[in-house]
C-alpha cells in the first residue's frame, strides 16, 4: 500500500509540473482541475480497492461539457462528398486541376459543363 500512496503523491507532483495552472483562463484551470480529480479518483480506486463509478461518470460528464467533441454533421459530410464528385466531373471536362482553381474558375467551369450537358 505504501507504494501506491507514494506513487499517487509522485503523480500529483508530476501532474502539477506538466500541467501548471497558467494562462489565467478559467476554462483551462477548470479543465486541469477536473482532470486532476479524475486521476486522483482512479489512483484512490487502486489504493482502496473500491470503485467510484458514479463520481468518475460525473467528472467525465463535466469534462465533456467543457470540451465538446467536434463532430461533423451529416450535411457537412454530404457537402464534402459532393465537392469531391464535382471535382471528378470538372477534371473530366477541363484540362485544369479543380482543386487548384480559384472559386470563380471552379464555378464558372461547372456552369459551362452544365450548359454543355443541357445542349446534348
Amino acid at each position: 500500500m505504501w507504494f501506491f500512496r507514494f506513487s499517487k503523491k509522485k503523480i500529483d507532483s508530476e501532474f502539477e509540473t506538466f500541467f501548471p495552472k497558467v494562462g489565467g483562463l478559467a476554462i483551462n484551470i477548470e479543465n486541469f482541475s477536473l482532470l486532476k480529480k479524475r486521476i486522483s479518483i482512479a489512483l484512490d480506486e487502486i489504493i482502496e480497492g473500491e470503485t467510484k463509478e458514479e463520481t468518475k461518470e460525473r467528472i467525465d460528464a463535466e469534462i465533456m461539457r467543457i470540451n465538446k467533441p467536434k463532430l461533423y454533421a451529416i450535411e457537412e459530410i454530404r457537402q464534402i462528398k459532393d465537392f469531391e464528385k464535382m471535382c471528378v466531373v470538372v477534371s473530366k471536362y477541363s484540362n485544369k486541376d479543380p482543386k487548384k482553381m480559384t472559386v470563380l474558375e471552379y464555378f464558372q467551369t461547372l456552369d459551362v459543363i452544365q450548359e454543355q450537358m443541357k445542349k446534348k
